[in-house]
């Protein structure tokens, strides 16, 4: 009996608001007031947000850390910071006057670049990505895309590089023959430069600075067996969100650098500051039309005493009794909700198809997960029983001889 009882009020229920249509099309069109619009606006601020966020992180060079002023750095330095979990790639940088090649030739070409950059780099460079893996012994180089473009030079072509020095007032070089193992990317370096393991660049400045430098055959003095120090380094976080601590931390080592944590922090402040924002008016419109939905659903009840009293004679129990609003708040969110998810895919394709042009394959203007409509959806369930709940408390009142009064 219970159990028919509950099935036969929630089916009495349904029945009720379909032959009540306009009024029942009226409270979901509320709904709909309310939540298509939060659909809308929480998809553009994900949207927006996320947009923002994944070209920072897409971005390699928003992770950078730029060191402006030289400094004296040791190997063990650079050892403790392989070791951080925010560092995902760093590797020592010598002097910016002795990081260049006076001249690059390719002979095949006949082209030459003069004053060819030299960077440092190694494996898990995340400007080459797999490229720098190819690096395997000092003649090996990558080259930037502009580079590779002015010199005309291909995978596996050898160039022929010009190192020069002055010592005792006599002007001295030599050449080395490098192998193109690669081409970065172009927006890995959008200058000529060349990609080289850092022991090439050690013997360049070295060769600069009158020294001899015996794996390659160049002659010189001999240097002081000293630790060997570095002024620069190329650091890169391992996120856009490991930025801000990195730097809090070489600044307190006393290093003078260079972030986009700015741009980082500024976004991240926008993110919570549209998150407030839609807080805010989510927790107006809700609270609205939970009042109104619940206000709606109590004069019904009202209106719908002698049928509810009828129910309770025949043996429904109070507790199946309040299914009697609630089913009819369920079947209110549920169609408001089918209601506003359309309206809300058909207005987020037509702005991502309005701002096509200003944002790049794969990216949203106006987007929700999977996760965000389930959400949504059980929100929207969660206060429509809210909702019902004073509705419930007026049935809950109502006695069985009510209906034999109006016999």
């Amino acid at each position: 009996m219970s159990g028919f009882a509950r099935h036969t009020v929630a089916w009495i229920a349904a029945k009720d608001a379909a032959s009540e249509l306009l009024m029942t099309s009226c409270t979901v069109l509320a709904l709909v007031a309310v939540l298509a619009p939060l659909l809308i606006l929480f998809s553009l601020k994900f949207g927006l947000i996320d947009t923002m966020a994944q070209r920072l992180i897409e971005d390699v060079r928003n992770r950078e850390v730029v060191i402006i002023s030289s400094t004296k750095l040791t190997y063990d330095w650079f050892d403790r910071m392989r070791t951080r979990d925010d560092v995902e790639f760093v590797v020592p940088n010598t002097r910016t006057i002795a990081a260049s090649f006076n001249s690059v030739q390719n002979r095949d070409k006949r082209k030459t670049v003069r004053g060819l950059s030299m960077i440092p780099t190694a494996a898990g460079d995340p400007l080459l990505e797999n490229l720098a893996a190819r690096i395997t012994e000092p003649r090996h180089i990558v080259l930037s895309s502009l580079a590779a473009e002015r010199l005309q030079a291909s995978v596996g072509q050898s160039l022929r590089a010009r190192v020069q020095r002055t010592r005792d007032n006599t002007a001295e070089a030599q050449f080395i023959e490098l192998e193109v193992v690669g081409v970065a990317a172009p927006w890995a370096e959008t200058e000529p430069a060349a990609f080289v393991d850092l022991e090439l660049l050690i013997a360049t400045e070295e060769y600069r600075d009158g020294l001899a430098v015996e794996s390659f055959g160049w002659p010189g003095r001999q240097g002081v067996a000293d630790e060997r120090v570095f002024p620069r380094f190329r650091l890169y976080a391992r996120s856009i969100y490991d930025v801000p601590g990195l730097r809090d931390a070489l600044v307190a080592e006393h290093l003078d650098i260079r972030t986009q944590a700015v741009a980082i922090e500024s976004m991240r402040s926008l993110d919570r500051s549209l998150s407030t924002v839609f807080a805010i008016i989510a927790a107006v419109a809700c609270g609205g039309f939970v009042l109104a939905l619940a206000s709606i659903l109590a004069a019904n009840v009202q209106r719908k005493r002698r049928e509810l009293s009828v129910l309770r004679l025949i043996g429904a129990p109070l507790r199946e009794i309040v299914a009697f609003p609630i089913t009819q708040a369920l079947i209110v969110a549920v169609s408001g909700l089918a209601v506003s998810l359309a309206i809300f895919t058909f207005v987020s394709r037509s702005l991502n198809d309005i701002f096509s042009h200003t944002i790049r394959t794969g990216e949203s203007i106006s987007q929700l997960l999977p996760h965000h409509i389930l959400v949504a959806g059980l929100a929207t369930m969660g206060f429509a029983i809210l909702s019902s709940l004073w509705a419930g408390v007026a049935a809950l009142r109502i006695e069985p001889a009510e209906g034999l009064a109006d016999v």
